[in-house]
């Protein structure tokens, strides 16, 4: 979605050809990622106790990457959506590993 928005203004085709150039170059680096932070990410999901906290992680990944949200509208999110207990789990997601 993010990309469509972004290209929808494109008209020239040196900037259909950069973005191509980016993204390749990207995708070069992309190994990296996949040799390195996903075992640490699939390690840390993996060792979450509690389905809320895994499903909480996952809500996470529908934010662009490097989005700034502040903790307790992230939290507000959660009790929107069901993932956690507005009562119960309000003051669990306050605490300072979050």
């Amino acid at each position: 979605m993010a990309y469509q928005e972004t290209m929808s203004s494109r008209k020239a085709i040196q900037e259909w050809s950069h973005v191509h150039d980016v993204l390749t170059s990207f995708a070069a680096d992309f190994s990296c990622i996949q040799d390195k932070i996903l075992p640490i990410l699939k390690f840390c999901y993996d060792n979450l106790k509690d389905e809320k906290f895994r499903k909480c992680l996952q809500y996470c990944a529908l934010f662009p990457e490097d989005y700034e949200i502040e903790k307790e509208k992230l939290v507000e999110y959660w009790i929107c959506e069901g993932i956690i207990d507005g009562n119960k789990d309000r003051d669990a997601a306050k605490e300072p590993w979050l």
